[in-house]
């Protein structure tokens, strides 16, 4: 656990912004904090959620219902104050821990008014990176992230936070409003700052949907419940159901939407996955019975189901296509130059519909990897680079059972008896195996082969892109989400220096074969 940098907290704590704000969290903890004086310091600190709730809503649906429910507890001062808290909530909402979740906001409010120097208001709804990050900068003990459908770890893991915070506040000899201050808006500039991340240049389509209700009928920006997966500028096509505001009972197509930021799961909201969307492209509704019956648009995801349970499922370019003829033909005026633009892949010597019986994965070897290592002089096998390199990856526990083994596709700067080793390791993939979930997978398969090359830097490469995974300073290897990428189109034409970057990139690797 780190400590805070003490200079720039007395800077804080003695300016007149600081002042000001510990000396709210100060009444927060007070019994006369009134809900209305709840609900405004909500919406300072975590203005996502109004979005689509107002603050009537806020009040009455949320905090004053909470309030109101958890009565008058009485703390038990032999106890700890999360046992305390565990008990009022197993008590109060009778074990139903999905409840409790949905709550957790007012809930948390509630508590702090209870015991400050242990718990905090929780602002970090729709913006758990925030508070992970925080906790992971300063080396706080947390507990992995519980799973969708386990309420109750997920409930129990508020107390988590407030447990590591608890014992950073006492290390850091914080009071209890001065940590909400510290967490709240000193750190706050600099993680705005780290989360406003850049558009991708790799739109995926994806299909979302509900009934709307209240403030989300008009709502020119909303979070959602989307994909964990989803990124800044990608393509969301909006299935609306259910009875609504404007007495039209909706089962169909009426909007594609934009993202305006990355996906999140947040343990601490109901709905876990969720992503802020905007930029509606408002269509001529297409209703249920026409998607099943065209042929461009009866394989979306889950319509077999009629969209039920949809929460951001991956479309395919060909029927998002499709999709767009099938609007265009039912509104002319539709112009779906409006929409963010499809990323366009390079177009190599020999196009992919154009390989013959050449696997995908080869086609990318030996038509983007290998060109661009010949294009940044690093062409000649067996001296720049090795392909096919066999790896043993670990021994058999028994006899006669085999041994685990992989085999590199480029092995880049070889060295080491027999050129076993590299400095940087090239893994291949189809294209379209590097979308979501899909690049961590590739990421630990390619980790367990830099391994045991002693490569100091991964790169991925599919269809469409590059992705660089370098060695951490701790000389492993960590998943990142975001990590540096490049498009084939960037690399072959140099746009904006890319390949001249990555070339230099790659070269400040090569510790070994010199």
């Amino acid at each position: 656990m780190l400590k805070i940098n003490q200079f720039y907290w007395r800077l804080y704590k003695e300016s007149p912004k600081g002042k000001q704000t510990i000396a709210l969290f100060e009444n927060a903890s007070q019994d006369s904090f009134t809900i209305d004086d709840t609900v405004s310091l909500f919406k300072e600190f975590d203005p996502v959620w109004f979005l689509n709730v107002n603050e009537d809503e806020t009040k009455t649906d949320y905090f004053d219902a909470c309030f109101s429910f958890l009565g008058d507890w009485h703390f038990d001062v032999s106890k700890t104050p999360r046992k305390n808290a565990e008990e009022m909530i197993a008590t109060r909402f009778n074990g139903d821990y999905g409840d409790a979740v949905s709550c957790i906001a007012p809930l948390s409010f509630y508590l702090y008014k209870k015991d400050p120097s242990y718990f905090i208001p929780y602002m970090f709804l729709l913006r758990y990176h925030y508070i992970r990050q925080i906790m992971e900068d300063y080396d706080l003990d947390i507990m992995e992230i519980p799973g969708k459908a386990n309420f109750k770890a997920r409930c129990l893991y508020y107390f988590d936070i407030c447990d590591a915070l608890s014992q950073f506040r006492v290390l850091n000899r914080l009071t209890g409003p001065e940590l909400c201050a510290f967490l709240y808006d000193m750190e706050r500039e600099r993680y705005d700052a780290a989360y406003s991340n850049e558009i991708t240049p790799f739109p995926q389509v994806w299909l979302m949907g509900g009934a709307k209700g209240g403030e989300e009928v008009t709502a020119k920006t909303m979070f959602w419940e989307a994909n964990a997966e989803t990124k800044r500028g990608d393509i969301m096509v909006f299935y609306e159901t259910g009875q609504t505001q404007i007495k039209e009972n909706r089962s169909c197509i009426t909007g594609i939407w934009t993202a305006q930021t990355d996906g999140i799961s947040d343990p601490l909201f109901y709905r876990y996955g969720q992503a802020v969307i905007g930029n509606e492209i408002k269509i001529t509704p297409i209703p249920f019975k026409v998607l099943i019956s065209d042929p461009r648009t009866n394989k979306l995801p889950r319509i077999g189901a009629h969209f039920l349970g949809i929460r951001g499922d991956a479309i395919s370019t060909k029927i998002y296509k499709g999709l767009l003829e099938l609007i265009e033909e039912r509104d002319p005026s539709f112009n779906r130059n409006l929409l963010p633009a499809l990323h366009e892949p390079y177009s190599a010597k020999v196009k992919y519909e154009d390989r013959g019986d050449m696997k995908p994965e080869k086609w990318v070897e030996e038509y983007l990897i290998k060109e661009m290592l010949e294009k940044m002089g690093w062409g000649t096998p067996e001296v720049d680079y090795r392909r096919q390199v066999h790896l043993q990856l670990g021994r058999a526990k028994i006899e006669g059972e085999k041994t685990q083994d992989g085999r590199t596709d480029f092995s880049l700067f070889p060295f080491g008896k027999k050129l076993k080793c590299a400095d940087v390791l090239i893994e291949a993939k189809a294209p379209g195996e590097m979308d979501g979930k899909d690049i961590e997978v590739a990421f630990w398969q390619a980790e367990s082969y830099a391994s045991r090359q002693y490569a100091g830097l991964i790169i991925l490469a599919d269809g469409d892109k590059v992705l660089l995974f370098p060695q951490s300073k701790d000389g492993t290897f960590k998943y990142s989400n975001t990590p540096e990428s490049y498009t084939w189109k960037e690399i072959f034409e140099n746009i904006d220096d890319k390949f001249t970057k990555l070339r230099k990139t790659i070269l400040s690797y090569r510790k070994h074969s010199r």
